[in-house]
């Protein structure tokens, strides 16, 4: 079973940064924290960007998560971090 990897993510002040076209051209200026889980699961992990954190350091640990989420849930293949924006 292959599933992709599913968020829910928040800027600074906490409010949602709706992702549901893609996400916005500012998103790795703005992504501050996030809800990471697999389609294959209800489940989900809340994770916050480190003070000096990058984007893309944040990313690969978002995307490790969705992938064990994925795993524990019964997924053999768990697609990248927004795989459904392609």
């Amino acid at each position: 079973m292959t599933k992709p990897i599913e968020g829910e993510y928040f800027d600074a002040e906490g409010k949602q940064i709706p992702t549901e076209k893609g996400p916005p051209k500012n998103f790795s200026e703005i992504l501050d924290s996030a809800n990471i889980g697999s389609s294959v699961s209800d489940e989900r992990v809340p994770m916050k960007r480190g003070k000096d954190e990058d984007y893309f350091d944040f990313q690969a640990r978002m995307e490790a998560t969705g992938r064990e989420v994925g795993r524990r849930a019964g997924a053999d293949i768990t697609l990248m971090f927004g795989f459904n924006w392609l």
